[in-house]
């Protein structure tokens, strides 16, 4: 070992070497700010506010769930007790669509486009005791979470207004993997 650290001191390096050695450490240093750790930066500073978004919607789910454990079984079944439903006049159907907005909001849903339908029976069609009554669909266009839907058909079905849920369609954004878009036809019935 004392031999080598000798060798170590009797090199002699002259200017030349000198220079070149940390002409290279230079350019190394260089290249390596440059372009190895101004990437990893960049990509480190793109990746922080999806992290924030995350760790936002992972609290409230968090919170959600908490909520959803704390709900004892017999306020589920006191809120299942079936009730009567009214079935709105014609004059009352913006009063209706305000009603479903209102409720989505008050879910965390976001409607995009809200579209009522009146249903035309064919005469082989007509129920008997139900000429007063006239089907209709309304076609909503949304976005929002599963559990938020969830709570949104809840309120919806258990509500004061004859309501059904005829058909659902849900497809997953690319850009927000907690909030999906959402199809849903709804059914009722109008007063004439």
């Amino acid at each position: 070992m004392k031999e080598l650290i000798e060798k170590i001191k009797n090199i002699e390096i002259d200017d030349k070497t000198l220079l070149t050695i940390v002409l290279c450490a230079a350019v190394f240093i260089y290249l390596d700010y440059s372009f190895i750790l101004k990437a990893q930066t960049n990509a480190i500073k793109s990746i922080s506010p999806k992290i924030s978004k995350i760790k936002i919607d992972l609290d409230n789910f968090n919170r959600d769930y908490a909520a959803m454990s704390k709900m004892p079984a017999q306020a589920v079944q006191e809120k299942k007790e079936v009730n009567l439903k009214k079935v709105v006049e014609e004059s009352n159907i913006a009063s209706l669509l305000q009603d479903i907005s209102d409720i989505a909001n008050k879910n965390d849903i976001k409607i995009i486009q809200l579209k009522p339908n009146k249903e035309l029976l064919g005469l082989k069609d007509k129920i008997p005791g139900m000429e007063k009554l006239t089907p209709m669909t309304i076609t909503l266009d949304m976005t929002g979470g599963y559990h938020q839907l969830g709570k949104f058909i809840d309120a919806l079905e258990y509500g004061p207004n004859f309501i059904a849920v005829q058909e659902m369609k849900i497809s997953s954004q690319p850009a927000d993997f907690f909030k999906q878009k959402i199809n849903l036809v709804l059914k009722t019935y109008v007063k004439k």
